[in-house]
């Protein structure tokens, strides 16, 4: 959650293609945000500077290793700042006290 109370899942549909929605105060149905490239679903989470972090389970195929993409807006337009490729497979992540970009 968002310091302004704004939420966001991620998730893939049955054709295995990854979405992020963006849920306005936590509530209602949610928006499908637009500039979401990450390829599979994974762990999100709000860095230090209000940016959304995003774990893919793999990079563009099962073969390849995770990658945490850095979004800004994503409400329910993302802007990708960054990416960095993980080891092997990882689902979620938490940035703890001194997160990424604080």
């Amino acid at each position: 959650m968002a310091a302004n109370g704004d939420c966001w899942a991620d998730g893939i549909n049955s054709d295995d293609v990854a979405s992020l929605v963006y849920f306005a105060g936590c509530s209602g149905a949610g928006v499908v945000a637009t500039g979401f490239v990450n390829p599979f679903y994974g762990g999100v989470d709000i860095d230090g500077k209000g940016n959304l972090v995003t774990v893919s389970l793999f990079g563009k195929s099962f073969s390849l290793p995770s990658v945490v993409y850095v979004y800004s807006g994503c409400n329910p337009a993302c802007t990708l700042i960054s990416t960095t490729t993980l080891t092997g497979e990882n689902i979620f992540g938490h940035l703890g006290k001194q997160a990424y970009g604080s």
